[in-house]
């Protein structure tokens, strides 16, 4: 696999309403942002693609899962501010479990991390023997029973544990894609070995080109539940943010459209994952373009 270098990027909503993409504006220029960074790769990972992200809620620690689905952490010195980033360490892995992970998620104790994979369709979870700090690594991760879609990308946990949801897509046609997200419910919070439901699941169906794959990419709720956003990969052209309202709060099928979009600015072009911050003035994105590099991006 060719060496892809990632960026984490940060930009904060100009408006009180939460996360109202029609408030948001890119600072400086869109094709070089001019904002301070961290380039990930001097912690000399060894070129690793992050496959998934997690921000935890108080800014302090940001963790990214890679292609040999190895656990790593960041630390910020000053909450939310990635001019203070530094790696801190590999916590642990899921290597030979599953060797396509998409989307990780912690239990917000730090005790527990969620993986969820395409090889096996199945989340896995491992506990942590010191919060946010030290995977268990003797024995086997808990497995999920094997859940009813592929292409699975991105994994968001309800704050009690009952509930998660993933994205998931079809090529119908050339021309077509069918993207999905689905719910499930847990029928013991946090566990994935009880028993797991689906609860339901809401699909938008996007023409292209000949060949092209419009596809999800993560998800990520707002804390009152009421609002879920994704990535949507466009080839050939920038990721677009879209926010779906939900008339019930986590009820994925009660999402209504037409989604609210945002076209990612050209240092975004290629946007794979998206982390709220959890009082809405910030966004938190992974992007597969650029130098490796953490932005500071400021939205007025």
């Amino acid at each position: 696999m060719s060496f892809i270098t990632h960026i984490l990027m940060q930009g904060t909503f100009g408006d009180p309403n939460w996360g109202d993409l029609s408030k948001m504006s890119w600072s400086g220029s869109t094709s070089a942002p001019i904002s301070d960074y961290y380039d990930i790769q001097s912690a000399d990972i060894g070129s690793q693609i992050p496959t998934g992200f997690y921000l935890r809620e108080d800014g302090n620690m940001l963790f990214t899962n890679d292609s040999n689905e190895t656990i790593r952490r960041w630390d910020l010195s000053t909450s939310f501010n990635l001019t203070t980033a530094s790696y801190n360490n590999s916590l642990g892995g899921f290597t030979s479990y599953d060797n396509q992970g998409t989307g990780i998620y912690f239990k917000p104790d730090g005790t527990s991390v969620y993986m969820i994979g395409n090889q096996n369709n199945k989340i896995y979870r491992r506990p942590l023997s010191s919060a946010w700090t030290t995977m268990v690594s003797s024995g086997n991760p808990d497995a999920s029973s094997s859940l009813t879609s592929t292409n699975k990308r991105g994994l968001y946990f309800r704050s009690d544990g009952k509930k998660f949801y993933f994205t998931s897509n079809q090529q119908t046609n050339a021309n077509t894609t069918v993207n999905v997200i689905y719910e499930y419910t847990c029928n013991t919070a946090w566990s994935i070995t009880d028993t797991i439901t689906s609860s339901g699941s809401f699909n938008q169906s996007f023409t292209h080109g000949n060949g092209a794959y419009e596809r999800y990419e993560s998800i990520d709720f707002s804390t009152d539940g009421t609002k879920v956003y994704v990535i949507r990969s466009v080839p050939s052209s920038p990721n677009i943010l879209m926010k779906y309202n939900l008339a019930n709060a986590w009820d994925i099928t009660s999402a209504q459209t037409p989604a609210q979009t945002l076209s990612m600015p050209t240092a975004l072009t290629n946007s794979l994952f998206v982390r709220l911050r959890k009082n809405g003035t910030s966004a938190f994105l992974v992007d597969a373009q650029n130098n490796g590099n953490i932005f500071r991006i400021g939205y007025s």
